[in-house]
């Protein structure tokens, strides 16, 4: 499946929040977790990103940085070349009993609807 380093990093915050659900479903997120916080183009992204964020922002420690609002419009700016980069990724999908069966919000459901089997 194709993915933008923006989608996987927006798909990896959701898929940490998953980590309790059970059966199948839950199998298919942490395979999917694993794969997609694996992929070597996310890793640069990563680097990228914090890059970006080091050099607009101000650092608070722990890893946390102050953006205003015209450090964020240059870090936006400096970053969305980088998200916008595409990587197939072998992620796992699952039919949609199987995803529509867990416990997950429908925030969580709209943001990995990629997983969902078309059949």
């Amino acid at each position: 499946m194709i993915f933008t380093n923006e989608q996987m990093h927006d798909s990896i915050q959701v898929l940490s929040q998953t980590r309790e659900e059970k059966g199948l479903l839950g199998y298919a997120l942490a395979v999917n977790l694993r794969k997609l916080s694996t992929t070597p183009e996310l890793a640069e992204y990563a680097r990228k990103r914090d890059e970006l964020l080091a050099q607009h922002g101000t650092d608070k420690g722990g890893g946390k940085y102050d953006l205003g609002p015209v450090a964020l419009a240059a870090f936006c700016a400096g970053l969305q070349p980088f998200a916008k980069i595409e990587t197939d990724v072998a992620v796992m999908q699952v039919a949609p009993e199987v995803f529509y069966s867990g416990n997950l919000t429908s925030a969580q459901m709209y943001a990995l609807g990629w997983m969902v089997k078309e059949e």
